[in-house]
């Protein structure tokens, strides 16, 4: 389904989308695109490599429930564990994704059902480009698990994509655990405390990222604005950031604190181009 039948068709019938059933929606679909992909670890005894399956059948279902607080012996078959585990009936929407969340990175451990796994992911992605409406988006990496992350407008998460990119190194392995971590708070942030937590996290990838870039541990965001020459093309480009620090630095040491969460998809738009910039 495009956005256009999204946003188009119900209100050509004077109907507008309710976010609750799209949801609902999104998490049966969820549970059944698990239930339909994953049947190397749900029904191991019909494939080849059986006794690798089903060892892998024990430690996903045992390391998914030890992170979810759940007792495994409480399920009778792995099928059973996916149905109640994600039952949109019994947990609310967040947790419902921070269950996904989980489950997708103890399932990215083993390459033996990564096939599958990717057939999930790009299921749940496409499910996702769908229904713009959730706000949620899937970043699928090659090295790592793939991310459930915040979706905020097509430019923006162009610009967060191409981000993610650059940072999907080891050499900025420290800035893209802060980046990422922002964004993940921010999908959830509801309150004025938690977009600072998102600023907080946003700043300090900034200060990682000073750190690998003027080879120094003891700098960060503030020093790329001394002897700037080589960073900055331009005045006006260098006044931007700076701003842009200073505006951080005023939430999170809570001289401002007249902001929402429109301030901070600025901030993170912003934060992203900086970091590409820096990076290249």
């Amino acid at each position: 389904m495009s956005t256009v039948l999204n946003d188009s068709l119900y209100k050509r019938f004077g109907l507008e989308i309710d976010l609750e059933e799209v949801q609902s929606g999104f998490c049966m679909y969820t549970k059944n695109v698990l239930l339909d992909y994953l049947s190397p670890i749900i029904s191991p005894e019909i494939y080849n490599n059986t006794s690798i399956l089903k060892e892998i059948q024990t430690n996903t279902l045992t390391e998914s429930c030890r992170q979810l607080f759940k007792d495994p012996r409480a399920y009778y078959s792995y099928d059973n564990f996916i149905k109640r585990i994600f039952d949109i009936n019994c947990i609310s929407f967040e947790k419902y994704l921070i269950n996904l969340q989980i489950f997708i990175n103890v399932l990215f451990n083993y390459k033996q059902i990564r096939p599958e796994l990717n057939q999930v992911l790009e299921n749940l992605s496409n499910y996702l480009i769908d229904y713009p409406i959730l706000n949620i988006a899937l970043k699928i990496y090659k090295s790592k698990p793939a991310q459930i992350l915040p979706s905020i407008s097509k430019t923006i998460d162009l610009n967060i994509e191409n981000t993610l990119n650059i940072l999907e190194t080891i050499k900025y392995k420290p800035v893209l655990i802060n980046y990422e971590e922002g964004l993940k708070e921010f999908l959830l942030a509801k309150t004025q405390s938690q977009l600072k937590d998102v600023v907080e996290d946003m700043l300090t990838a900034c200060d990682e990222l000073a750190k690998i870039a003027l080879k120094d541990k003891n700098k960060g965001f503030k020093h790329f604005f001394k002897n700037s020459d080589n960073y900055f093309k331009n005045r006006s480009t260098k006044e931007l950031y700076r701003n842009l620090k200073d505006w951080m630095d005023s939430i999170k040491h809570g001289s401002l604190k007249d902001f929402d969460r429109m301030d901070i998809e600025t901030i993170i738009n912003a934060v992203s181009s900086f970091i590409r910039l820096m990076a290249k």
